[in-house]
């Protein structure tokens, strides 16, 4: 059975020049398994004009992310090939967000996808797509006829061209320099009349003649294949071939083993089994074996038995070879000698097979390559004092390591120099947390400080502990309430459930009490100070007055905040927006002071911790374990806490003299910060 399919045929065509500040080059990836064959194939062309750094590197960078997303994570048999690809450019553009703000750097990009008779094509910048079919020319991108046009919602690839192809296609796929548009007649001219080697070698005539033609691309011509499928059958449908009879066979008895003649190829085919089959058939079928002697008709042999002569095992075909050796007389030095072999045999298999195991992963090697890839380029950006994009090349390689589930040596080497290398840039301290508290029977969840440095927890049955080295003194309950924030100052312990209601402790009297707060709001995040809560919600900041009196009035401390940017508040006097892209914002009396860029990825639940007696940041990065200080004003990295001795963060409260965590066994532990 025969299987017939598109497939394009390519060849690569890069002409290089001598101009300053300019890198481009071209890519093709191709399925490497059964999984992801049904996406085809991918091109990627690419042209970087950059100013006095050199960013040629970012041009690697895109393609083998768009390979390792087109492939790797999208390469599902229920993934089609349209998904797979806007998959695809949207992780470009969230990942190299930064690179296209960069106005040195000027990015013109294709993406190229064919996948059976579909091709999916985007482009940032310029980029020229043209097609020859039946003696006509079509220029794809502008061709609303045959192809079709859809407009996604990302800012940077934000059109994706669709349409089908057929055999004979032959398609010129290029970035369009002054000096390709100004053949433009010609090259369409070649591509119509031409085939493939004969266009390529037009324009590397064009290239040798000329003193500067760029060029870089792919010639792709769609051609018919067939694919042989081999068809599943039953055991029961072997045709069993018939045994040679009469004088053409000694019975095996009659003929020692190093001297049995070998069947020749003719017999093999006419008489269908060898000597050695007919052997095992006999010997599993005595009645046969007189069959054989007796007539020329032929044998009945089970399917079953046919199929265990043929399946032997290795040890079974190594120990029929030796058997055919000349070996001494000597019968007990014989089978020394024979047990000798097999046993050297296999202690070498064995060796192979674990050198194979360890030199070949198990993994997939694409997924690695892009890792190495992606550490060499963050070791280059680290060198230009870029640890902002560094620290996103490694934690987008680390993230993708994470999806190789075997153990490898090799990967493991990869993690370890990429924690590294984020432990270099990250400036991580060797001061590690202590642990506090280890009560078995309260596990701890929700911590608050004051100022003069008293602590106090909420456990996990919400009751409220005063918080000692010597012990854990209960003080109220807050049953009724989930506290979701929870602040202290020298005279009340302030609980707030994230949305409509408030619960206050007055530390004095001991007397715990509830408030349902007016026109409540869902809070992203909240921070109190002087008594006041503040709350950052999607679009702005409100604050309730004197909520440790009973304060349940809301007042808009600021609106028209971009929806959905702000993550963490922090308040100390002024009020400090956390975004979501690493930017602290600094507000005063409603209005915009300033801005502060911390140059890393935030993580999705991070939080923003300072106090009006510090001089810093402090920013928890829950998902990674680590607290990284930054200089309040510069916005510099200071120092980073990395936590390595329990699993998981549940809480962190900020003290004038140290840092307290939950983890998520409900221990508290300390870091010291004096």
């Amino acid at each position: 059975m025969e299987k017939i399919s598109l497939r394009p045929n390519s060849q690569e065509i890069l002409f290089k020049t001598d101009e300053s500040n300019v890198y481009f080059d071209s890519f093709e990836y191709g399925p490497h398994d059964k999984k992801d064959k049904h996406l085809g194939y991918l091109f990627v062309v690419g042209h970087l004009k950059y100013g006095t750094e050199n960013m040629a590197y970012v041009l690697n960078l895109i393609s083998s992310l768009a390979k390792r997303e087109y492939y790797s994570e999208n390469g599902s048999i229920a993934e089609d090939p349209k998904k797979a690809f806007e998959m695809t450019l949207k992780k470009l553009n969230d990942v190299l967000e930064d690179f296209f703000q960069n106005k040195d750097l000027k990015i013109n990009l294709g993406l190229v996808s064919i996948a059976g008779e579909n091709i999916f094509i985007s482009k940032l910048g310029k980029f020229k797509i043209l097609l020859a079919r039946s003696g006509e020319m079509i220029d794809i991108l502008n061709n609303v006829d045959l192809f079709n046009r859809e407009t996604t919602d990302e800012r940077q690839f934000s059109n994706i061209v669709s349409g089908k192809i057929k055999e004979g296609d032959k398609i010129f796929a290029t970035y369009p320099s002054k000096q390709i548009t100004s053949r433009d007649k010609a090259i369409k001219s070649h591509l119509i009349q031409k085939e493939q080697e004969n266009f390529v070698a037009e324009l590397a005539s064009i290239h040798q003649s000329t003193k500067n033609f760029p060029c870089c691309g792919f010639h792709i011509e769609i051609k018919k294949v067939k694919e042989s499928e081999i068809p599943i059958r039953s055991a029961y449908d072997i045709v069993i071939p018939k045994l040679a009879t009469g004088a053409e066979n000694k019975t095996p008895e009659s003929i020692p083993n190093y001297a049995k003649p070998h069947t020749s190829p003719a017999k093999t085919d006419a008489g269908g089994a060898s000597n050695q089959e007919a052997e095992t058939a006999e010997l599993k079928n005595p009645a046969s074996r007189q069959n054989v002697n007796t007539n020329n008709e032929s044998a009945t042999i089970i399917s079953s038995e046919m199929s265990m002569v043929k399946r032997k095992s290795i040890l079974s075909k190594m120990r029929e070879k030796i058997s055919r050796q000349r070996l001494p007389n000597n019968t007990q030095t014989a089978k020394l000698l024979k047990t000798g072999s097999i046993i050297t045999f296999v202690v070498f298999l064995t060796f192979g097979l674990f050198k194979l195991s360890s030199l070949i992963p198990s993994a997939n090697k694409s997924t690695l390559n892009t890792a190495k890839e992606s550490v060499k380029l963050a070791e280059i950006k680290i060198t230009q004092n870029e640890n902002g994009s560094a620290r996103e090349l490694l934690a987008l390689s680390l993230n993708s390591l994470s999806s190789i589930k075997e153990t490898n040596k090799t990967v493991d080497e990869i993690k370890i120099k990429i924690n590294t290398l984020l432990d270099k840039l990250d400036l991580v301290s060797s001061r590690q947390p202590e642990l506090l508290v280890n009560d078995l029977l309260n596990k701890f969840q929700k911590l608050a400080v004051s100022a003069s440095g008293e602590l106090m927890a909420i456990s996990a049955d919400q009751k409220i502990y005063k918080i000692t080295p010597e012990n854990q003194v209960e003080l109220a309950s807050s049953a009724g309430m989930e506290a979701s924030f929870a602040f202290l100052s020298d005279k009340h312990l302030s609980l707030y459930n994230g949305s409509n209601q408030t619960g206050i402790l007055n530390l004095e009297s001991k007397k715990y009490s509830t408030f349902n707060l007016k026109e409540p709001e869902t809070a992203k995040d909240a921070s109190l100070y002087e008594g006041n809560l503040y709350l950052l919600t999607e679009a702005a900041i409100y604050k309730y007055p004197d909520i440790t009196t009973g304060g349940v009035q809301k007042q808009l401390w600021l609106g028209g905040l971009t929806e959905g940017n702000g993550i963490s508040i922090a308040v100390d006097g002024n009020i400090y927006i956390l975004q979501a892209d690493s930017t602290v914002v600094k507000y005063f009396k409603g209005k915009e002071e300033s801005r502060i860029n911390l140059n890393l990825k935030v993580s999705t639940g991070s939080k923003l911790l300072t106090n009006k007696d510090s001089n810093y940041f402090y920013l928890a990065d829950f998902s990674n374990k680590r607290i990284r200080v930054f200089d309040k004003i510069a916005g510099s990295l200071v120092l980073t806490f990395k936590i390595t001795q329990f699993d998981s963060i549940k809480d962190v409260a900020l003290g004038n003299k140290a840092l307290y965590l939950t983890s998520g066994e409900g221990q508290i532990w300390k870091i010291s910060l004096e």
